[in-house]
């Protein structure tokens, strides 16, 4: 008989999706990597030979959400429809959308006793998301909707307002109606920064939900 096995990538995605699941359901100190193990349902080598450690496949599942914020924002900005306004809605709506099912996750990494990793993953975001947010901004002032004099250090400054504004927005116990108002108050600011019309991105951002319910 021959015995077929999976791809290496194939299985290293297994493994990763089941951490990732896990993190999200019990939290990350109480996931054992024997239980990841059993979860994909493979050898306890098979682990080793992708992951030496859980804080390894930790940074692996960092890496992996960097690169899906990464596929995001190419997305976005191949979207001609979209004005500059548009993109900024569209980027905020799908990274709130990204943190669903993560809060768990979110919360360790979060925890200060985790500053190291919090750091290590800002370090990889900032100089990833800092670029297309200046050429959005670009666009911004070009289409006449914004009016900023330093593109590139406005949007390292809408991500560090971003960050702060967001810091509890981690809780897995945070409801629906306080998630809103941090979403508000964080457009609320942007409005601010940009120099676009009070209450321009709340708009953009309630026509982008009435489109979403109208699609689903």
């Amino acid at each position: 008989m021959i015995r077929i096995t999976k791809g290496h990538d194939v299985r290293k995605k297994e493994i990763l999706d089941a951490a990732e699941r896990l993190f999200g359901e019990k939290g990350y100190d109480e996931t054992s990597i024997q239980a990841i193990i059993d979860h994909v349902g493979i050898a306890k080598g098979t682990f080793y030979h992708y992951f030496s450690s859980k804080s390894e496949l930790l940074d692996a599942l960092m890496e992996r959400i960097v690169e899906e914020i990464r596929a995001v924002l190419d997305a976005i900005m191949e979207r001609g429809e979209l004005d500059a306004l548009g993109r900024i809605v569209a980027a905020s709506a799908s990274f709130a959308n990204m943190g669903k099912g993560r809060e768990r996750l979110m919360e360790y990494i979060h925890e200060e006793r985790n500053a190291h990793i919090h750091l290590k993953i800002e370090k990889k975001v900032i100089p990833l998301v800092a670029p297309y947010l200046e050429r959005i901004i670009e666009e911004g002032n070009a289409e006449g909707s914004f009016n900023v004099r330093y593109p590139r250090e406005t949007g390292i400054a809408l991500l560090g307002i971003s960050g702060a504004v967001f810091e509890g927005r981690h809780s897995h116990t945070m409801d629906k109606l306080a998630d809103r108002q941090l979403i508000e108050a964080v457009f609320d600011i942007d409005e601010r920064i940009l120099g676009t019309r009070p209450g321009l991105l709340k708009e953009y951002y309630d026509e982008l939900l009435r489109k979403l319910e109208v699609n689903q």
